[in-house]
């Protein structure tokens, strides 16, 4: 594995991958150097920790910015001519504010696309190379998935996926044994867990009563139900399809490679009218 080494050079900062130097672009090398948290000897941990710093800013900046959206539409928002034209200064004033969090958000969102391409171009190893794979897969659900916007009714379109949920209605039989964290942008959580600093909100489970693969993100709102794969006759099965990708859970979009390597794996399909 080649190494990767922070370098300090007439005032700049640089990384060596083995023979190679690189320069750490300018705003990318101020946010490492004048951030939270100082420079280790993990190259591939402090570029990640500064994604997810920048991803965390970016969710906050957001929220701030619709919430200011929605409060120029309650205070400012229906009145009349008459009315508006008394408190034309406070409503200026609340544009600005909200324009100045929407630019401080691109700038954020400039900033983290400068970073990707960074790491991306370093063709890296290990650690680096994960997250650029990951960086470059489409979030968007494969064409091969079946989403329902609702695990609740992801069973009761098949009763056999149902069980009692002690409430007096059902819930997915699923063993959910294949990790709780599987990444998906934009659905990340900020984390303080290293390297990445972001988690997954998405488990993998498996379905032994219709032999589906399934993924489920349980957050606030209907739980978002995503049918990966069926006809895998065990648990084991699955478990052994899902083994070599399961370290690299915690990487960007590990949800969409879960999904595509239980695609290739897949059986023949069954259909609902077979579930009777």
């Amino acid at each position: 594995m080649s190494p990767h080494t922070w370098l300090h050079r007439r005032d700049r900062l640089f990384l060596r991958i083995g023979r190679r130097t690189e320069p750490v672009p300018e705003p990318i090398e101020g946010l490492l150097l004048h951030g939270p948290g100082d420079l280790t000897a993990d190259v591939g941990a402090d570029l990640l920790r500064l994604d997810g710093t920048l991803v965390a800013l970016a969710r906050r900046l957001r929220a701030d910015a619709e919430a200011a959206a929605r409060q120029i539409t309650r205070d400012h928002g229906g009145r009349s001519e008459r009315a508006r034209a008394g408190i034309t200064r406070s409503r200026v004033d609340a544009v600005a504010g909200h324009t100045r969090i929407v630019e401080q958000l691109d700038d954020v969102t400039l900033t983290t696309e400068m970073l990707r391409e960074f790491v991306t171009s370093l063709a890296a190893d290990g650690l680096l190379r994960d997250a650029a794979a990951g960086w470059k897969r489409n979030p968007e659900p494969p064409a091969h998935v079946e989403v329902i916007l609702d695990e609740f009714l992801a069973a009761q379109l098949d009763r056999r996926r149902a069980r009692p949920d002690g409430w007096g209605g059902t819930a997915l039989a699923g063993i959910e044994e294949f990790g709780a964290h599987w990444r998906r942008e934009p659905d990340d959580d900020p984390s303080e867990l290293p390297p990445t600093y972001l988690t997954g909100s998405w488990a993998l489970g498996y379905l032994p009563s219709t032999a589906e693969v399934y993924a489920v993100r349980r957050a606030d709102g209907p739980h978002t139900f995503w049918l990966l794969g069926t006809g895998f006759a065990t648990f084991d099965q699955v478990a052994a399809v899902l083994a070599p990708i399961l370290p690299k859970m915690r990487c960007p979009n590990s949800l969409i490679l879960a999904a595509d390597t239980i695609h290739a794996a897949r059986r023949p399909v069954h259909s609902h009218a077979e579930a009777g």
